[in-house]
């Protein structure tokens, strides 16, 4: 619904922006300016925003997360997969070259890290970091584990637990 709705209503002001951008234009008001769709076709500004976001340092991150937890997940609790080779080369790349490039490149090559090793030297912020984790793990280990764990201690058990 609002993927007709918000172009419908997004017309009068595309269309009122472009007439008052042709007015200017003709009045000569635009003339020291230059233009936004001619500074995207500068090379300039494609390697400026490639340095910006850091493009090989996410890449990695996500090549990491990949070559990880796609074989967690695959293997599952399935113990005759984590043997099998299809489960065990991508954890090996992940860990083994994906990880260490990542380190590599945001230390030596990225000018804006995605993650700047050097805050992690404050021990403020990886006390910060720990609290969090710490956090975090409690926050969902007792939203997985908290009925089992009642359940079992007002003797509750009956049959198998619900899933």
């Amino acid at each position: 619904m609002f993927g007709i709705i918000f172009p419908v209503i997004a017309i009068p002001l595309f269309l009122t922006l472009v007439s008052a951008e042709v007015r200017a234009h003709k009045s000569g008001a635009l003339a020291g300016i230059p233009s936004p769709v001619k500074s995207l076709t500068s090379g300039h500004l494609w390697l400026d925003f490639f340095w910006q976001i850091d493009l090989i340092g996410l890449l990695l991150i996500a090549a990491i997360f990949s070559f990880i937890l796609v074989p967690l997940t695959l293997a599952g609790g399935n113990g005759s997969q984590w043997s099998t080779p299809n489960i065990i080369v991508p954890l090996v790349i992940g860990v083994v070259i994906c990880i260490p490039g990542f380190v590599f490149w945001e230390m030596k090559f990225a000018r804006h890290p995605v993650m700047p090793f050097r805050i992690l030297r404050d021990r403020q912020v990886v006390a910060a970091l720990c609290v969090a984790l710490l956090l975090n793990t409690a926050w969902y280990t007792q939203g997985d584990y908290l009925l089992f764990t009642v359940r079992v201690a007002f003797n509750q058990y009956v049959g198998s637990f619900p899933i």
